[in-house]
């Protein structure tokens, strides 16, 4: 572990192991859950401020978390989704602005930033989170950023260009192209139907190219990007990864919404232990044998499938059976992500 994170002393480093195992076998965020799944004869309580203390001191950052998900999950071109999801504590907001890689189907946080309101981000939030990544990857390493309909704007238009990144982006069905209203193009599609507006047009400053579709209810889809038209709606449909991700953080998941943690620098060392948990989930579940059903899915999600596996290693280290999770082990902290 200690060559993904060399600056960590080793006290850091074994509490930051402890409670990635006891988030993974309790399945919830609150202080007194994972207070039960840590091994020894200390008290409830000292252990509850122990894990207290994490949140409030440890180095856990965004940035080095990011860099052990991409040595972990090594890719060629990558794709990135942008997306925000917020939850409530009593009448606080809490609003995350979280920046995903795409690695095998499924989406992995990489960066990600705490908002200190409840609506949605800003530009120059996005930018900052995006040039963050850029200092980590080139950008003929990013095959293609998506992002749905909330995060569309002529400044970030302009950055995203400016910076030589490929994007795939959801405009809202009022927004001018061409200086036309992109509802107002293509008015004859019915369900199920796609078009292509044009190649190279302007939206917001920026030249790109348009697809419009129409879902079964009815909604029509217009999306903008710098690929050919044709193979827009098929790459915006890879967005919904990060729906099953936030799922799967939440209510399918580690019970995020019910951390009683609100402060922004908590709640980012909460989610960089997820996203250290969420990455091993991703790579055990990669090398287990799922049976596929009749149309073409696995019966079980690459996560879940790991999820299953390191539960069941543990439980067969509590019988004695401790070789197994140490593999287990081996295969998350190995530089090579193997």
């Amino acid at each position: 572990m200690r060559a993904y994170f060399p600056a960590y002393r080793k006290n850091q480093l074994d509490l930051l192991v402890l409670i990635l195992f006891a988030l993974i076998t309790a399945q919830d965020t609150r202080h007194a859950k994972l207070a039960t799944r840590f091994p020894g004869q200390a008290k409830t309580s000292s252990v509850i401020r122990r894990i207290e203390r994490f949140f409030q001191q440890h180095p856990l950052c965004p940035l080095d978390v990011a860099r052990f998900v991409l040595q972990a999950l090594p890719d060629g071109k990558r794709i990135f989704i942008l997306d925000r999801t917020n939850w409530k504590l009593g009448m606080q907001d809490v609003n995350l602005l979280v920046l995903a890689v795409r690695w095998r189907g499924v989406a992995i946080p990489l960066l990600w930033e705490t908002l200190d309101h409840g609506g949605s981000s800003n530009q120059s939030i996005r930018a900052e989170l995006l040039r963050q990544a850029l200092e980590l990857l080139k950008p003929h390493q990013i095959r293609l950023l998506i992002a749905d309909r909330e995060f569309i704007g002529a400044d970030w238009l302009a950055f995203l260009t400016g910076h030589r990144v490929p994007f795939c982006l959801r405009i809202r069905a009022d927004t001018n192209v061409d200086g036309l209203p992109a509802c107002e193009w293509l008015p004859d599609l019915k369900a199920h139907e796609r078009g292509v507006i044009a190649h190279e047009v302007e939206v917001m400053g920026t030249f790109v190219n348009v697809a419009v579709a129409v879902s079964a209810e009815g909604e029509r889809v217009v999306v903008i990007g710098t690929l050919r038209a044709e193979r827009l709606l098929d790459c915006y449909a890879a967005r919904w990864a990060v729906e099953s991700l936030f799922a799967s953080m939440k209510s399918r998941g580690f019970r995020l919404e019910s951390s009683h943690m609100t402060r922004a620098a908590h709640v980012s060392r909460l989610i960089g232990l997820l996203t250290l948990a969420l990455v091993w989930c991703a790579l055990l579940g990669a090398g287990e044998a799922r049976r596929v059903l009749v149309h073409g899915r696995a019966a079980v999600g690459m996560l879940a499938a790991g999820w299953s596996r390191l539960i069941r290693a543990f439980t067969r280290a509590v019988w004695g059976e401790a070789a197994t999770l140490l593999e287990l082990v081996d295969q998350l902290f190995s530089p090579a992500g193997t």
